[in-house]
């Protein structure tokens, strides 16, 4: 069978509706993984869920980088139910994903990284799924939660939850709004207590180099938005010596030759001024300005 045109040229080999992304997110950084298994109306533009995700957009708390970290969670959790022997383990994906994501917030907070901060969550997670191998351990640790949760035998099973016990009801569990909800934690005090577990056996293994990740994650944002700021207050001052120059006649073909990075020194130089070495060059400027151009130029800005 040929391939259209369009199907040729398309260089994606995978699809997901933002939707199901958006459950992703509010089962595991909101931490509602019940709700985002049992209701779909909360998570459509009328709802109350999709509202909330909303107002995180319009404060530029949510973007790309949510989207493609739950894509890369929906992605592991489809990839590893692909296996049929797997799929009772991951009955409800969504509660995965917050589990997923408490482990991460035991490593963040053992980072001293603010877990609190969604942001701050997708970011830690993008790192680590930067590095496939931990990413994968991650996640796999996750998925022995799960079957330990789901193994009846387990002395941690969901079975042997309170709420279970009364009802036996797995689905209703399991879609129960306070399932794994941290203003609940007595609903799910099994899974809290194996989750608990998984993360002092990671401290063992490999909380050192998942720390590292993240810190030197931390460090080089934080080098970033230092140069970043440091870029614009450089801008604005050029901004404003090029602002001063234009207006003086004298100076224009200096201002326009250097546009975008002139400096005081360079109108100092222009204009011959003697350099005095316990003064700034806008010092020495303003000093020039009003004892020569007092009545014609106008004074240096502060």
């Amino acid at each position: 069978m040929g391939c259209s045109e369009n199907e040729k040229s398309n260089p994606f080999t995978e699809s997901v509706n933002a939707f199901d992304l958006i459950k992703v997110y509010v089962a595991g950084w909101f931490g509602k993984p019940g709700d985002a298994f049992g209701r779909n109306k909360e998570f459509t533009p009328d709802g109350i869920f999709f509202k909330e995700v909303m107002k995180l957009y319009d404060s530029n708390k949510f973007g790309c980088d949510d989207f493609y970290a739950a894509y890369k969670l929906f992605c592991f959790a489809k990839e590893f139910s692909k296996n049929k022997e797997n799929r009772g383990i991951l009955e409800s994906k969504f509660l995965f994903y917050r589990v997923v994501i408490k482990l991460l917030l035991s490593i963040m907070k053992h980072a001293g990284i603010e877990t609190s901060d969604y942001q701050k969550i997708t970011n830690s997670l993008i790192q680590l799924i930067l590095n496939k191998e931990k990413f994968d351990y991650l996640c796999n640790n996750a998925i022995g939660v799960m079957k330990d949760y789901f193994r009846e035998s387990d002395e941690y099973s969901f079975t042997k939850e309170e709420h279970m016990k009364k009802e036996n009801n797995k689905n209703f569990y399991l879609k129960n709004g306070n399932l794994f909800n941290d203003q609940e934690t007595d609903f799910s005090k099994n899974l809290y207590s194996l989750v608990y577990l998984n993360c002092k056996n990671m401290q063992k293994e490999e909380y050192p180099a998942l720390k590292e990740i993240l810190l030197n994650a931390e460090k080089n944002k934080k080098e970033l938005q230092q140069a970043q700021i440091f870029e614009q207050k450089n801008q604005e001052k050029v901004s404003k010596i090029y602002d001063y120059a234009i207006q003086i006649p004298e100076l224009q073909k200096l201002a326009n030759g250097k546009r975008d990075n002139l400096l005081w020194k360079d109108i100092c130089e222009y204009l011959k001024i003697e350099k005095v070495s316990d003064k700034t060059h806008q010092q020495m400027l303003k000093k020039w300005v009003k004892e020569n151009k007092k009545s014609i130029w106008p004074p240096v800005p502060v």
